[in-house]
């Protein structure tokens, strides 16, 4: 469904995000945008923006393990508009999402400093994509290593997703 006015952009934005739709995603931008991204390098047209809405499902650099933190509203969202009607299904998502071409992986600065190493030595899962061609898509997250937080008040349908590695669970209720 496309925009047909400037305000419908948002929404429908927030619905393919919820969905998991990239392509819809990006038929919101015209074929020739321009997307500057946070590198300071700009993704022209359908193509390039398709690969810097993938990095931004990703959510978080590419040696942190992934944490999405959802409001109870937005939680709700994910299952009536996304089918993510349980965690796995939401997690399993962002793993076969969340995936760059091995070049630009094995570019990455932080990917050189803390996982190449552990590669070469076979200590790390992303051993099998060391002398891969270049454009091989390279899975970034684990499944084990993704965890899905529901947490706030229902005041603000809001989530973010950050770099976190699970220490504990604790139950805010007996906080009350």
């Amino acid at each position: 469904m496309p925009a047909l006015r400037p305000e419908d952009c948002e929404r429908l934005f927030a619905e393919a995000l919820n969905r998991g739709d990239i392509e819809a995603i990006v038929e919101l931008y015209e074929p020739d945008a321009k997307i500057r991204r946070r590198t300071g390098e700009t993704a022209c047209g359908h193509a390039e923006i398709r690969e810097h809405v993938k990095d931004m499902l990703t959510g978080t650099d590419a040696q942190a393990r992934p944490c999405l933190l959802l409001d109870p509203i937005t939680a709700r969202q994910f299952i009536d508009r996304g089918g993510f009607d349980t965690k796995q299904k939401l997690i399993r998502f962002i793993h076969e999402t969340g995936e760059m071409p091995a070049g630009r992986y094995w570019d990455l600065q932080l990917v050189q400093n803390y996982i190449y190493t552990k590669a070469t030595f076979g200590e790390s899962p992303k051993a099998k994509y060391l002398n891969v061609p270049d454009d091989t898509p390279v899975r970034l997250f684990e499944v084990k290593d993704i965890n899905v937080v529901v947490v706030g008040g229902e005041a603000n349908g809001y989530w973010q997703m950050m770099g976190a590695h699970h220490k504990a669970t604790v139950s805010v209720d007996e906080w009350r």
